[in-house]
């Protein structure tokens, strides 16, 4: 699962072999948004795993129950009408509108999109 959050940052959450059913592993390309997730879940000392070589540099492991409240939370608190305009950092902007660009390109060249060009 990938979750682009408005001031906490983006995640990708799996469920590896490595941990018990009832925990998640929330990687981040950011610490600090691993950092800001701990806060908000109120697990501020909780251990951050880096992992420099690997293709997310952080993670953590907490439990589900916890991550599911936790997006329950942010999804309550949409406030914008556009994610992007939310976004101050302009690295961290640039790389979310190269994910939105590719999932943009992606869709104009769908099979639904083709169809909907024919009608």
């Amino acid at each position: 699962m990938w979750v682009f959050i408005k001031d906490q940052g983006f995640f990708s959450a799996v469920q590896t072999n490595s941990i018990k059913k009832s925990e998640v592993m929330v990687r981040a390309r950011c610490y600090e948004d691993l950092q800001k997730l701990l806060v908000a879940i109120e697990m501020p000392e909780e251990k951050i795993h880096l992992s420099p070589g690997a293709d997310y540099i952080a993670r953590i492991i907490i439990p589900k129950e916890k991550w599911a409240k936790y997006l329950a939370a942010q999804a309550m608190a949409i406030d914008y009408p556009n994610f992007k305009d939310t976004v101050d950092d302009s690295e961290r902007y640039y790389a979310y509108s190269g994910a939105w660009l590719a999932l943009k390109e992606w869709q104009v060249h769908s099979k639904l999109a083709q169809t909907l060009r024919r009608m």
